[in-house]
């Protein structure tokens, strides 16, 4: 990752509602998240957004356009068993994801998705599969 904040207004144009960046420890994370304040800052002067606080777990802004249902996804380091894996799918599973107001993907390592499928059988959740990459981590 690098400090380029270019990605902050990508979705801000494209009104994708999402962005994906980590955890907002590190600072080039932190850079892209500025970025969206500042946008909004701007935007909301002239009146033309606003903040949508809680009101972004609905499914869609009729009032700004946004019609699409959110997408909530999440993934994990490759380094751990098949029992655990398991046992974090079910911890989620045991949630209650409701498919009416988010769709839930979990990218899984490659290892991983035979058994993951068959943990979150029957659930709201979804099991999507990470890219390679070869880096150092």
């Amino acid at each position: 990752e690098t400090e380029d904040s270019f990605i902050a207004d990508l979705v801000v144009g494209l009104r994708t509602g999402e962005i994906k960046t980590g955890a907002p420890c590190r600072s080039e994370r932190l850079a892209k998240y500025n970025q969206l304040l500042r946008i909004e800052e701007e935007l909301s002067a002239a009146g033309r957004c606003s903040y949508a606080g809680e009101g972004f777990r609905t499914t869609g802004n009729l009032k700004r356009g946004m019609t699409r249902k959110p997408i909530v996804g999440g993934n994990w380091k490759s380094m751990n068993t098949v029992a655990y894996t398991k046992e974090l799918l079910a911890a989620f599973a045991g949630c209650g994801a409701d498919a009416a107001k988010a769709d839930v993907v979990l990218f899984a390592p490659a290892m991983h998705i035979a058994h993951s499928l068959e943990a979150v059988a029957g659930s709201a959740i979804n099991i999507g599969a990470q890219n390679v990459s070869k880096t150092a981590e």
